[in-house]
């Protein structure tokens, strides 16, 4: 019992032999500033570096994975390793950033985003807001809330590749990729698109088909019945001054001019989703890892799973109701 107390207190002092000789066995980390990558392993366990006229593969952990698949060979990074035969990855940051004053981004973002409306000025040779508007008249929520994302990607890839292309050249053009969370979200809004579509040309359908019923056992002209069925069928249709509400309260009213709850939830998502990303994406662009492909920001889980259960419920809304998108 004595002994045991003895050997404790000594340790707790740090005066134990064998825990100094294991400590003066262990290998202190360095640093290798500038290191050209020459190869990534396929599975990502291993990179090869090229410093100072030497060779270094480097071991990497399973936590390293994800960062390793961004790099490409003549990438400049700053690598810190322990160990010699091999050497074993302990962090990892490429050797230069790009940083872009708070002006520049803002010009980064609004070039881009007038790049985008030139385009469709060109393209469409109309007013682009006839994009956002359905046949009968009003703002269609599915429109309006695909077209603010496909805005936001677009403009974000151009403003990333903008300045990469003013701090690196040619070479750094295009390497921009997008993270898993931000393409569904983006595939979330388009099978919105498709599914409110769906909805209200499956409505059409099914009223001009029971009007044909009807004409042909009143013995009344089918093709008259056909047409009156299809009119009053579309979304909007009775409502009086739809055509001529406001943006904003088009977007949060149904067809009666009525406030909805689903309608006013989907843009309220939507809304803070498109704020919250955008302060992701100014801070991302003030410092750029200067690497040949960069990854930018992700939405976050809770921005994703609220998004989502707005156009659920929207969807779920205009199918129970058969409202107007």
């Amino acid at each position: 019992m004595a002994l045991a107390l003895k050997v404790a207190f000594v340790m707790l002092l740090g005066l134990w032999p064998v825990d100094d000789a294991r400590a003066a066995e262990t290998p202190a980390p360095r640093t290798i500033p500038g290191a050209i990558v020459g190869a990534v392993a396929d599975d990502q366990s291993s990179l090869t570096i090229k410093h100072d006229g030497a060779v270094v593969t480097i071991a990497a952990g399973k936590e390293f994975k994800k960062r390793l698949e961004g790099l490409r060979p003549g990438d400049r990074v700053t690598v810190e390793v322990t160990g010699e035969t091999p050497a074993a990855l302990k962090d990892l940051a490429a050797a230069e950033t790009i940083v872009a004053s708070p002006r520049f981004r803002v010009v980064a973002l609004l070039g881009g985003l007038a790049m985008l409306l030139s385009f469709a000025l060109v393209a469409l040779r109309t007013d682009v807001s006839a994009l956002l508007v359905g046949k009968d008249g009003r703002y269609s929520n599915s429109k309006v809330q695909m077209a603010i994302w496909f805005a936001v990607l677009i403009v974000t890839y151009l403003a990333v590749v903008g300045i990469r292309a003013w701090a690196g050249g040619l070479t750094l053009i295009g390497g921009v990729n997008l993270p898993q969370n931000l393409l569904l979200l983006s595939g979330m809004s388009a099978l919105t698109f498709a599914a409110a579509k769906g909805i209200t040309v499956n409505t059409i359908d099914h009223a001009k088909s029971e009007a044909k019923k009807d004409a042909l056992a009143e013995k009344s002209d089918p093709v008259t019945a056909v047409k009156e069925a299809e009119v009053k069928a579309k979304p909007g249709a009775g409502a009086e001054g739809s055509s001529g509400r406001g943006f904003f309260t088009n977007y949060v009213s149904d067809d009666r001019g009525d406030p909805d709850i689903g309608d006013f939830q989907m843009i309220v998502v939507t809304l803070l989703a498109v704020l919250v990303y955008l302060a992701q994406i100014f801070a991302f662009l003030g410092s750029m890892e200067k690497l040949q492909v960069v990854t930018i920001p992700d939405v976050d889980t809770t921005v994703l799973a609220a998004f989502g259960i707005g156009q659920a419920a929207y969807l779920t809304k205009k199918y129970a109701g058969k409202n107007g998108a």
